[in-house]
């Protein structure tokens, strides 16, 4: 396989302090990655690495890769996100170049910090798939090399991809606690809303000089490789397989101050991923009482009912649907099916049903608050079950009643409702950022609570979603 990098392709003008900033050579490089990368291709491998696998022992059930997240962009020029990331930042040395061994940013930070994940599902270690076990710094190629051992069990397609020799593409996720800076201008911007016009409008471009236009990241701090669909960074991936039988050898976005490379596919590939355990969750989450959505569903027009549960990040199961709105009518009905869990069959149709944020009742949400800690999907509450803090409840068995014309049309009725739960969702933030009087779940207002924005749109909470809309109970 042939991968294009560029290979010394961009050099400094003055060094980093230069007006001229970058300017691109047109030099471009070609390096081979065949069946273990080019480790073993090219017989290349610097001392240190060498010399540590020599003695490294992959942990049992594990299997282990040589990985290049990255390298410095006096030599690989930036990535394709527009970041340059200098050689000072990623091996820090003191004035007489010698290496700065308690440096909290750089290389080792890797070490220190970083797990290993699928496309920066990174918002807490639970999720990660493995962990760095040593980081090191190349002088000769001028980048960074890690040792990662994964987890087998958890991703055996992973592991089967790299036996076949197949490139492993992956990207770094960092904090840079200090800002960048503009390649151009010299702006120093602790978060996008601070970066200057040559950033926001023209990233990755040069200018009429031949200046290239990016954000220098100073100081990193490392806390994330993750395996990925479409790297930032070209000259990243694995170069090495390492078999636990055998150690010696085989084969910004700038969200406040923490960057990663977001990717559609990728965040597509994360929700399929995930989405089997999220739908285990979910088959264990505790019902809401039935004599409370009796009660809630007899009194309360449905479309008010349900849009305050919603304006929660509450979602119903099949049962507790059927139940509401059943109860609009005949109580005595939706008793009688609740108490024997029958419910309707999955339907191949949809209805329209309509979510309306502008009927949420803020009297009856705060009676519904008490529900968010192991019903809601939002980040905080859904994070907190996926991690057991949040016990599971006993698993909801349903039993399938079919033939009944009135359940048959409240299924279809659930599909709309599952349909306008996902689609809805961008209304339900800006609901949020243009109510900040709505008291939220965490009892206080939305003025107060900065985190909660950041949940609602975090992929921790448009995974669960997406999940409850593909979520089957038969």
């Amino acid at each position: 396989m042939i991968k294009r990098i560029f290979t010394g392709g961009q050099k400094p003008v003055a060094g980093w302090g230069s007006r001229q900033g970058l300017v691109l050579s047109p030099q471009i490089g070609l390096v081979k990655f065949g069946a273990s990368g080019p480790a073993v291709e090219l017989g290349y491998r610097p001392k240190e690495v060498h010399e540590f696998l020599q003695t490294y022992k992959v942990t049992p059930g594990h299997f282990a890769l040589r990985i290049v997240p990255m390298g410095a962009s006096e030599v690989w020029g930036p990535n394709d996100r527009g970041d340059i990331w200098p050689e000072s930042g990623l091996h820090p040395t003191d004035e007489q170049g010698r290496e700065l061994t308690d440096a909290w940013w750089g290389y080792k930070s890797f070490e220190k910090n970083a797990h290993v994940y699928r496309h920066h599902f990174n918002f807490d270690p639970s999720f990660s798939i493995g962990r760095i076990v040593k980081a090191f710094w190349d002088p000769d190629m001028h980048r960074i090399e890690l040792i990662a051992e994964v987890n087998s069990e958890q991703a055996p397609d992973i592991k089967e991809a790299a036996e076949r020799g197949d490139v492993i593409e992956g990207s770094m996720g960092a904090k840079i606690p200090e800002g960048d800076v503009c390649s151009v201008c010299y702006n120093r911007a602790l978060n996008r809303s601070m970066y200057c016009a040559d950033l926001r409008e023209h990233m990755g471009e040069l200018t009429k000089e031949g200046a290239y236009i990016g954000a220098i990241n100073e100081k990193p701090k490392f806390f994330d490789y993750s395996i990925v669909t479409k790297p930032a960074a070209k000259e990243s991936g694995t170069v090495e397989f390492l078999k636990a039988a055998s150690a010696k050898l085989s084969s910004a976005d700038l969200a406040y101050e923490i960057k990663y490379d977001p990717d559609k596919v990728a965040m597509e590939q994360m929700i399929y991923e995930y989405s089997p355990k999220a739908h285990r969750i979910m088959s264990r989450e505790k019902e809401i009482p039935t004599n409370y959505l009796v009660k809630l569903g007899s009194s309360v027009p449905l479309p008010v009912s349900v849009s305050s549960l919603y304006s929660l990040g509450i979602l119903l199961n099949p049962l507790e649907f059927q139940t509401l709105v059943l109860s609009g009518t005949n109580t005595k009905l939706a008793e009688a099916y609740a108490s024997n869990r029958l419910v309707f069959p999955p339907s191949k149709y949809s209805e329209p049903f309509t979510i309306d944020l502008s009927l949420v009742d803020k009297e009856l949400v705060q009676q519904l608050v008490k529900f968010a800690d192991y019903r809601s999907g939002f980040e905080p509450y859904f994070l907190a079950r996926w991690r057991g803090i949040i016990p599971p409840d006993i698993p909801q068995v349903f039993r399938v009643f079919t033939g009944d014309a009135l359940l048959n049309k409240i299924g279809s009725i659930y599909n709309g409702y599952r349909e306008e739960a996902l689609k809805n969702l961008g209304k339900l933030i800006d609901y949020y950022k243009t109510s900040p009087s709505t008291v939220t779940p965490f009892g206080i207002t939305l003025e107060k609570s900065a985190c909660w924005l950041g949940g609602l749109e975090s992929p921790v909470t448009r995974l669960y979603f997406r999940a409850f809309c593909n979520y089957s109970w038969k």
